[in-house]
């Protein structure tokens, strides 16, 4: 599952950044949050390369503890015991 979120709205896989964000995607972005938060996971990490500042500001706000910055080199425990 991707999402992206470049200035000010969420920005298709494949999608060229020139291309202006519709106001459908931004919703579906959105949704997409709200579906992912009410499922309650773990742990929740975005790839820094293919999400923007933006983007990962987003999950962090929305996934409080249960979001981890995924950077090379860094393990990423999940499971029982893990912190």
């Amino acid at each position: 599952m991707w999402i992206t979120w470049e200035g000010r709205g969420g920005r298709k896989p494949g999608a060229s950044p020139w291309e202006p964000v519709s106001g459908e995607d931004l919703q579906e972005a959105i949704s997409l949050l709200r579906l992912l938060r009410a499922r309650q996971p773990g742990v929740v990490g975005l790839d820094g390369h293919d999400s923007g500042d933006g983007t990962i500001d987003l999950f962090r706000e929305a996934f409080g503890p249960a979001y981890r910055d995924v950077e090379v080199g860094t393990w990423i425990r999940v499971g029982e015991g893990a912190s």
